[in-house]
């Protein structure tokens, strides 16, 4: 096993975003504008593919007819992406696209499953996580029932913990093994000996856990490996304790805002990337809200740092948000920005809970499935036996499926009030709706009780100003929070809101 303690699933599916442009840029997102004439603007992105037509990769749009193809360094056509695959683009910005000229498909682990429990699947020794989102091919069957034995290959991101959170998991009938046990996983080199035999492995960066790696008989390591490179190491023999004896090991591409130690032999074209703009997309898996890890990226904030669509405090492990600004000589990210993603809060009663585990199970807010995981962080002393039907206050995200919530906190509601806060996917001016998360959101009648509580019901008719603030909400970019007067507030999937609150997602044109 790993040299850890723990393996708990960390929400960290990478989407990098890199603009680099003399001049003028913005990150490569279906919503660019045109570089002036004369100014050129690349573009590097590194994520899931998230739709084949159009291609999409880490949510930007890829016009993919003149890219060089390859998986795991075959080329390849364009009809062997698939959903799930992480994929790292290089191009250039075009009027509504990033134009690629090279689509680079690379797997995190390549062996025979030797295991499997619910939700998790074990390859060779290494663990995989597998989430809602994870795509699972067809030939492998249920999710939770791949046979032993058989040979998988495992897209996705490693943890700061060391197990692998898949964002695909394929059938591997292609590829021959060399020995009866083969395990491949890629990683950064740490702690390389002087002598260059042992090495340790991390399969994410700066990640607490590690595989020690030693030399088999024979075996040299390749021509301009350093301190932080990032390679492929394959194992004939099962790791025992942390340690993997090495049949091979390859140099791979570096990357972004982390550059090896010392020169760059062999490799011209990996060059320094601090000084310019850079935009990381994904999850947080560790830190606060003054320095945290973002999909493997170490990201500082400032005074002048700027919150859309969210605060400092909510930037939490598992929030999935983006940082941009620049990276400094030591491969920080400085943030000037930082925008939350498919973030949500709820707050309702707890109806059908189901516990799979001491921290494993859903419930449902509002009929929203709400699922729990390692990472989820219960407050207030709760736990998943203890939830029961009372009031709770959850921050999460969607998760892959777009409609169910992975949640990041958990916590006992501070009011009987229901409230809903997400981006609104639809508008009606005429009806006074809103469409969040699958709810319809409708204004309803305020009245000022006694204590001077805004409350639903009665006769005035106070929504009017509300209703005064339709004209502002965006759909796709505006968050609101809409709360009820109390449970009675939701009715066949209508919550009648008495307060609405506004906050842009994205306040830049």
């Amino acid at each position: 096993m790993l040299k850890t303690d723990a393996v708990k699933l960390a929400m960290s599916l990478i989407s990098l975003t890199f603009v680099a442009a003399c001049g003028n840029a913005s990150s490569p997102q279906a919503n660019l504008q045109v570089p002036a004439t004369g100014v050129t603007s690349s573009a590097l992105v590194r994520g899931e593919i998230s739709s084949l037509a159009p291609l999409v990769v880490a949510g930007t749009h890829i016009e993919s007819s003149h890219a060089v193809i390859t998986i795991d360094g075959q080329d390849q056509s364009p009809s062997a992406l698939a959903l799930g695959m992480m994929a790292t683009v290089r191009g250039r910005v075009a009027a509504d696209a990033v134009a690629a000229t090279e689509i680079q498909i690379e797997h995190l682990v390549r062996g025979s499953v030797t295991g499997q429990t619910t939700g998790w699947l074990f390859v060779g020794t290494q663990a995989v996580q597998l989430s809602v989102g994870t795509v699972v091919a067809s030939a492998l069957g249920d999710a939770n029932a791949i046979p032993i034995g058989m040979r998988v290959r495992v897209f996705g991101q490693g943890t700061d913990d060391g197990a692998v959170l898949a964002s695909r998991v394929d059938d591997d009938p292609g590829h021959e093994a060399e020995a009866e046990f083969e395990l491949e996983l890629k990683g950064f080199v740490s702690a390389l000996s002087t002598d260059k035999t042992a090495f340790d492995l991390s399969l994410s960066l700066g990640a607490d856990a590690s595989y020690h790696v030693t030399l088999a008989a024979g075996v040299l390591l390749p021509e301009g490996l350093l301190e932080g490179s990032w390679v492929e190491v394959r194992a004939l023999e099962m790791p025992v304790a942390g340690q993997l004896i090495a049949a091979a090991v390859t140099l791979k591409d570096d990357f972004l805002g982390h550059e090896p130690e010392g020169e760059h032999e062999g490799h011209p074209e990996q060059e320094t990337e601090h000084g310019v703009e850079v935009e990381v997309e994904g999850y947080v898996t560790s830190g606060d809200a003054q320095r945290f890890v973002l999909a493997g990226q170490t990201v500082v904030t400032t005074a002048t740092t700027v919150y859309v669509g969210g605060s400092a405090a909510e930037i939490l492990s598992g929030a999935k948000l983006s940082a941009e600004g620049t990276l400094g000589s030591d491969q920080v990210l400085v943030a000037m920005q930082i925008k939350f993603h498919e973030f949500v809060r709820l707050q309702a009663p707890v109806t059908n809970l189901l516990v799979e585990g001491e921290q494993q199970g859903s419930f449902m807010l509002l009929g929203l499935t709400v699922f729990v995981n390692d990472t989820t962080e219960l407050r207030d002393g709760l736990s998943l036996a203890t939830l029961s039907e009372g009031w709770v206050e959850v921050r999460g995200f969607l998760a892959g499926n777009g409609s169910d919530i992975i949640a990041v906190q958990v916590g006992m509601a501070n009011d009987a009030r229901l409230f809903i806060e997400s981006v609104v996917t639809a508008k009606d001016d005429g009806a006074h709706t809103l469409v969040m998360l699958g709810i319809t959101v409708a204004l309803a009648p305020v009245v000022t009780d006694n204590q001077g509580e805004k409350r639903g019901g009665g006769s005035d008719d106070g929504t009017s100003e509300m209703a005064a603030l339709f004209p502002l909400i965006e759909v796709g970019k505006t968050i609101v929070k809409a709360r009820g007067a109390d449970a009675s507030s939701f009715v066949s999937g209508t919550l009648y809101a008495n307060e609405l609150e506004l906050e842009e997602l994205d306040n830049q044109e």
